[in-house]
């Protein structure tokens, strides 16, 4: 294969959904929002103790933004949980009286799957969001919702907010603040077309900088997540790099001992909300300390963007990001070694 055709082939990648993203987004708030609407009545109607986010890999990535929003504008407990440990503890604060939200693109991610299980075998009532219909992690489930989209990502960190919105309204929790940020998420798609190519030029701008060495992303407050699915998801899934990941605030707290000259390669996903302030600290000790850093910046793209949005508003730059770095080293973005090809575990009926 050519490096023209394999870069026409990367473009069309089930992963490379910043094409498609805007439309997605604005298909959605228009299809799926009276959907959102019905759900958010009925879970308020159960007076619940407190709501629990659970899910896998990007799944559970993209539904921080949920979690994010939910911990903002509730005055209710919310909880997030990564699947595999929702499995092992078996939370006490799971119950009939709890609601839990769980996410899959497949709808059978394996771990996923387990705590749903722990989920229903507690008595608590499940929202699950996920690609189609048939999903598993849908089966049984007290409401569910499709998003029938390659946007693995930011569609249940949409939807997710958006239940946010409503949940906060039914209980009394309205304020104009509140009222902006619906704004803005109506408003996001038409934000996404707005810096599609700003995003795409500071990808190209940055790929090779994270090329070579030692890779840290470093991420925080809403955009948290995205620094994680990016590290993992994305670097270790399809680029097969060694990538390490940590919170942007924590990183003074040990990891800076690794800084000399020349390294680590340091990748910064800035976002303009409150966390702003832990990055900028990171990005100034590493360069007076000899690191390589490479910054992707929401307010920089997106000045005027609502902070609960960061992660959505940096996600389409570091899709771009995936793909140059890809393409530059021969690597075809649907070519797995493991992933979807051998079972990871005995006994997984998914791979």
């Amino acid at each position: 294969m050519t490096l023209a055709e394999l870069s026409q082939k990367n473009l069309k990648a089930e992963i490379f959904s910043a094409p498609v993203v805007a439309d997605e987004l604005a298909r959605m708030w228009k299809e799926k929002r009276a959907g959102i609407q019905e759900v958010a009545r009925e879970i308020h109607a159960r007076k619940p103790r407190n709501i629990v986010f659970f899910g896998s890999g990007g799944s559970s990535a993209a539904l921080y933004s949920g979690y994010w929003a939910a911990l903002h504008y509730l005055k209710l407990p919310v909880h997030y949980l990564l699947a595999p440990d929702l499995v092992a503890a078996q939370p006490g604060i799971l119950d009939q009286h709890s609601v839990a939200i769980g996410a899959s693109y497949s709808g059978k991610t394996v771990d996923t799957i387990q705590a749903k299980g722990i989920v229903l075998q507690q008595g608590a009532p499940l929202f699950a969001i996920t690609r189609r219909a048939d999903a598993e992690l849908a089966k049984g489930a007290t409401w569910s919702i499709t998003y029938e989209s390659i946007a693995l990502y930011s569609s249940p960190a949409y939807l997710t907010m958006a239940l946010a919105i409503e949940l906060a309204r039914l209980r009394g929790e309205g304020s104009a603040e509140l009222d902006r940020f619906e704004e803005a998420l109506e408003s996001l798609p038409s934000l996404l077309r707005s810096i599609y190519e700003p995003s795409r030029q500071m990808a190209e701008r940055i790929a090779a900088k994270v090329e070579g060495g030692k890779l840290v992303v470093l991420a925080a407050g809403a955009a948290y997540t995205l620094g994680h699915m990016m590290a993992y998801d994305m670097f270790g899934e399809f680029l097969k790099d060694h990538c390490a990941f940590i919170h942007a605030g924590e990183f003074r707290h040990g990891p800076l001992e690794t800084v000399r000259p020349g390294e680590p390669t340091m990748l910064f996903l800035m976002g303009n909300d409150g966390s702003r302030q832990f990055s900028q600290s990171g990005i100034a000790f590493g360069q007076a300390n000899g690191a390589r850093v490479a910054v992707f910046d929401a307010a920089e793209l997106a000045p005027g963007a609502h902070p609960m949005l960061d992660a959505l508003v940096l996600y389409q730059s570091q899709l771009w990001l995936l793909y140059y770095r890809a393409t530059s080293r021969g690597i075809d973005l649907e070519d797995y070694k493991y992933m979807h090809v051998v079972p990871f575990a005995a006994g997984d009926t998914y791979f």
